[in-house]
């Protein structure tokens, strides 16, 4: 129950202040928010994106929105796709696996963040082991994506929409 040392280093490197928050192995980002009695929509999940020339983003967003990986594509102008989930494991070494930080510059991987959470007073992100979340107020999350792009990348309608929706 800990997160990953390398991100626990870029945060403190990087003085941003947080608080460890433990939960019930939990996977999935919603199931994580459920485990820790937090709202989805202050869950930043990290979804990590590779364009037609092999470079990689990490896209973070609410936990209780859908990325528009097509949207983002055309503003960005690359043509994006998720990476394949049996790949991650070779830029999270230290984490566990499909437990991905919102930290991308942690691990030397571009990030763009999504507008929507700067609508939260606080944020959660993974901490890298299915046990634990890092906490920080919008003031610190803000710093840690100071030089970061951003914009809405995003839509409302998470697992329980996309549920909804196909049935």
């Amino acid at each position: 129950m800990t997160i990953s040392a390398r991100v626990d280093s870029y945060l403190k490197d990087h003085s941003i202040n947080y608080q460890i928050v433990n939960h019930h192995y939990s996977e999935g980002a919603y199931n994580t928010a459920v485990a820790a009695h937090i709202p989805t929509k202050k869950l930043a999940k990290a979804v990590l994106l590779i364009d037609h020339d092999g470079k990689h983003l990490l896209a973070i967003l609410p936990s209780s929105n859908i990325l528009s990986i097509k949207e983002l594509s055309k503003k960005l102008d690359r043509e994006l796709q998720f990476v394949q989930e049996q790949d991650l494991g070779v830029f999270f070494t230290d984490c566990a696996f499909g437990a991905i930080p919102a930290v991308g510059q942690a691990y030397n991987i571009s990030v763009i963040w999504d507008d929507h959470l700067k609508d939260e007073p606080d944020i959660y992100i993974e901490g890298g082991d299915h046990e634990a979340l890092i906490h920080m107020d919008k003031e610190d999350f803000m710093k840690l994506m100071a030089d970061q792009p951003h914009m809405i990348i995003s839509e409302p309608g998470g697992v329980l929409a996309r549920k909804i929706r196909h049935h």
